[in-house]
């Protein structure tokens, strides 16, 4: 066999006994914005300590924790890929509500979903069986899916609310702070536009599957125009007429879905359009404007409606009720 070839076991009755893997394949699966995984242990830490998978249900925490904990018990140690029939997999995590029962298919599906999304789990190759032949060339063979355990390059622990950037906060747009050199100001738009882009990824997980820096960059135009990250997650859903996108399957290239979501956000001449939370503040500040305009106008109408007769009757009533609380007090 090649070199650069390496040959990994079902380890299941019923299955092929081994199954060549190449070492380029391995390398090609492996999401963008992941690397590959140096040990089971150090694997099974950042899959605990994701914020994604840490928000997610009890019971589907529980599916996806448990299948991380299956793969990387059966890893290989030089390749990190690992391999474990479904059915096994599903009798090993067993049910949520029934332990004695195994997990359900489906919810096998969605744990596995999870880990792709979140950036620790490539598909090295697909399962095959020959049930999928015809009855009569069915030998009751077939190999299981292989993965490659990985972990995000740039997924470190979110910050607390009270001790983050203003990550949700719109950034300033002026160019001419005092104290502050051009590449400060450029500094603080990049850090502030990192910080968005994570807030984005914990909010939305599909962006998980790129990095950080790859959705700052397509993100930075909208920062800098005051967008914050609640922003850009209603210019994902919604269309700028209000029209809100529907989602009929999973997405396959994140960088691309993202991208063509915020162009239409885009004026033709590549301008950024004020987003949701500014048209709103456009509005109640016309608003605001409009009441203010009235008052004042009713004002004025009471006080040219007041007679001279009227003005002086106040104010002897005023200065009555003055002297009248000076005396109480006496």
């Amino acid at each position: 066999m090649p070199r650069n070839d390496t040959r990994v076991s079902a380890g299941a009755p019923g299955w092929s006994s081994d199954q060549a893997i190449s070492r380029l394949a391995i390398v090609k699966a492996i999401p963008a914005g992941s690397k590959r995984a140096r040990s089971q242990r150090g694997y099974l830490r950042a899959v605990v300590a994701d914020p994604v998978i840490a928000a997610l249900r009890a019971d589907r925490r529980r599916a996806v924790l448990e299948l991380a904990r299956i793969l990387a018990r059966h890893a290989d140690w030089r390749t990190m890929t690992s391999w474990r029939p479904r059915e096994r997999a599903c009798a090993e995590i067993g049910s949520s509500r029934d332990p004695s029962k195994p997990l359900s298919i489906s919810t096998y599906k969605r744990a596995r979903r999870v880990l792709e999304e979140c950036g620790f789990l490539g598909l090295v190759a697909s399962a095959w069986t020959s049930s999928l032949r015809a009855g009569a060339l069915d030998d009751g063979t077939g190999t299981c899916a292989v993965f490659v355990l990985t972990v995000p390059r740039h997924r470190g622990p979110l910050p607390a609310d009270g001790d983050s950037p203003r990550v949700n906060e719109p950034l300033t747009g002026s160019h001419s702070e005092p104290g502050k050199a051009p590449r400060a100001r450029e500094d603080r738009l990049e850090s502030g536009a990192l910080g968005q882009a994570r807030d984005l990824q914990r909010r939305a997980p599909v962006l998980t599957r790129i990095s950080a820096e790859a959705v700052r960059h397509m993100i930075k135009p909208f920062a800098a125009a005051g967008w914050t990250a609640r922003d850009v997650l209603e210019a994902i859903d919604h269309a700028p007429d209000g029209r809100q996108h529907g989602f009929t399957s999973s997405v396959r290239h994140p960088a691309g879905w993202l991208r063509s979501r915020l162009s239409a956000w885009l004026a033709p001449d590549g301008a950024v359009r004020p987003s949701v939370s500014q048209q709103r503040a456009a509005s109640a500040a016309v608003v605001r404007a409009g009441q203010a305009a009235r008052r004042e106008r009713e004002r004025a109408v009471r006080a040219a409606a007041a007679s001279p007769q009227q003005v002086r009757a106040h104010a002897a009533a005023a200065r009555e009720a003055l002297r009248a609380r000076k005396t109480r007090a006496a």
